[in-house]
């Protein structure tokens, strides 16, 4: 009696572990779905006319949707899906990386992705599909595998490395990002955007490897928030870092001029030079430009980023970048007014800010208070 209450007993804790596990799977993929549903909406309503990556971020988000969907009606059904490493499914998978190239693309050179130049992206799927077909033709075999250590002993297959290699290729597509030209038709992004961009698709690429290695509820729904949390982080960039601003010459706008600290005397040793500079900046607009560095505007200017500095001090400003921050502020000033639609945050970043902490800090360091508080009271006066 005692035997048969023992193994009662273990056998409930079985049932319960994998009702458990099963739970967690579910819900893990149901708040994925319900979460990558509300992101595609907001990323569609906060599109903007005439730029395509927001739209393109939503559609993708939108496939995953359909692919969550279809695994929560394999859930409610009782059908747990089981993992088998193919080459069909890593094919598809590498179809998906890719799409989500196409977005950071789109970012960098707003209209290089044409329909011929998605076809060649795309290329390297049809590649492998000819390689995979032409390998059963000529008699290759691919066992079945659930996942990647299982493989790891039959590494002498051609079957098993081909797998291998199609997991190493989810990386490849992050070169994509090196082919179109960087252009400036929309000030809307820059290298530390980049630099976040390849953090958040290398980590969920990573997940994704780490489901094929370990076939594991716990690790599949573990992913699932992983790859949520890599979504909202795209989301989040999209919305409130990478701001959309298009460079336009609709608006008629009045150059700033900097106004210095206080009244100094210019010494003709550097007068030529801080005209020269000036005349260049109104010309160019190059305050907007958030990756203007001294260094290069010496090298424009066929000078040196010594006097360069020289001229700039010597003018009243602590440095260059008290000097650019002066540009930007003024222009920043005249552009509230000018486009009373636009919201602060977006004015922050039309006039070359890339972060809105830094805006609101050197804006408090010149007035005295938040953007909201002075034009309040510019209002009442």
């Amino acid at each position: 009696m005692k035997h048969t209450a023992n193994i009662i007993v273990l056998s409930l804790c079985i049932i319960q572990n994998w009702l458990i596990m099963n739970l967690v799977y579910f819900g893990s993929v149901f708040m994925a779905a319900v979460v990558y549903v509300l992101m595609a909406l907001l990323l569609f309503l906060q599109r903007r006319e005439g730029e395509r990556s927001r739209v393109i971020l939503a559609g993708l988000v939108l496939v995953s949707v359909l692919n969550y969907s279809s695994r929560i009606a394999s859930l409610l059904q009782g059908e747990m899906p089981s993992l088998l490493v193919s080459v069909p499914m890593l094919i598809v998978g590498l179809f998906m990386v890719i799409s989500y190239i196409i977005y950071p693309v789109e970012v960098i050179s707003p209209g290089w992705i044409t329909w011929k130049r998605l076809l060649r992206m795309y290329s390297p799927i049809g590649v492998l599909l000819v390689v995979y077909w032409i390998s059963m033709r000529c008699g290759a075999t691919y066992e079945t595998y659930g996942t990647l250590v299982e493989m790891l002993p039959h590494l002498d297959q051609f079957g098993v490395w081909f797998r291998l290699l199609l997991c190493g290729m989810m990386f490849m597509p992050l070169l994509f990002i090196l082919f179109p030209t960087y252009t400036k038709k929309y000030n809307n992004t820059n290298r530390e955007w980049i630099r976040r961009y390849i953090v958040i698709f290398v980590v969920n690429s990573l997940g994704y490897i780490v489901v094929l290695a370990f076939d594991n509820l716990y690790v599949k729904a573990g992913y699932y928030f992983v790859s949520v949390g890599c979504e909202l982080c795209l989301v989040y960039l999209e919305l409130f870092v990478r701001l959309i601003s298009r460079r336009t010459q609709q608006v008629p706008v009045i150059i700033p001029v900097p106004h210095p600290v206080e009244e100094v005397k210019v010494p003709c040793k550097y007068e030529s030079l801080y005209n020269q500079l000036e005349a260049y900046m109104r010309e160019e607009q190059l305050w907007s430009d958030p990756d203007l560095t001294i260094q290069q505007l010496a090298i424009n200017l066929k000078t040196n980023r010594t006097d360069l500095g020289y001229a700039i001090r010597e003018q009243g400003y602590e440095n260059y970048t008290d000097y650019i921050n002066r540009l930007r502020m003024d222009y920043f000033m005249q552009l509230v007014h000018r486009l009373p639609m636009a919201t602060y945050q977006e004015l922050f970043f039309e006039v070359g800010y890339r972060s809105k902490t830094t805006a609101l800090r050197n804006f408090r360091q010149y007035y005295g208070c938040t953007p909201s508080e002075y034009f309040e009271n510019y209002k009442g006066e």
